[in-house]
């Protein structure tokens, strides 16, 4: 193990870990929590009051249990990942059904 070590200039407890994990799996990724997520469900709530992003940082920002503390380019990017989320569901929702028939067997009227 040592000179595999050597040979690849890795650890050589980093190479017998990874000789004991399953060659049949892919590798497990760690899942990084961003420092947006404890306001997710905030933000949606702002959403749908209609605040701007500015506001809602400014809000996050105040909150006085625990005030956001990341970038400001971080949350925007949560708060247009979470818009565009909300958007594509609105627009499943008001999917145009098409309205076929015969001629002359239905009248429509705008």
């Amino acid at each position: 193990i040592r000179e595999i070590a050597e040979e690849l200039g890795h650890s050589p407890t980093t190479v017998s870990r990874v000789l004991q994990e399953p060659m049949d799996q892919p590798p497990k990724r760690r899942e990084r929590r961003s420092q947006v997520d404890p306001y997710r469900d905030q933000i949606e709530r702002w959403l749908e009051e209609g605040l701007p992003v500015v506001r809602m940082l400014e809000l996050a920002r105040s909150e006085s249990e625990q005030p956001y503390t990341g970038s400001r380019s971080q949350f925007g990017e949560m708060v247009r990942r979470i818009r565009q989320a909300r958007n594509q569901k609105q627009a499943a929702r008001e999917v145009p059904i098409r309205f076929e028939g015969l001629p002359g067997e239905y009248l429509q009227v705008d």
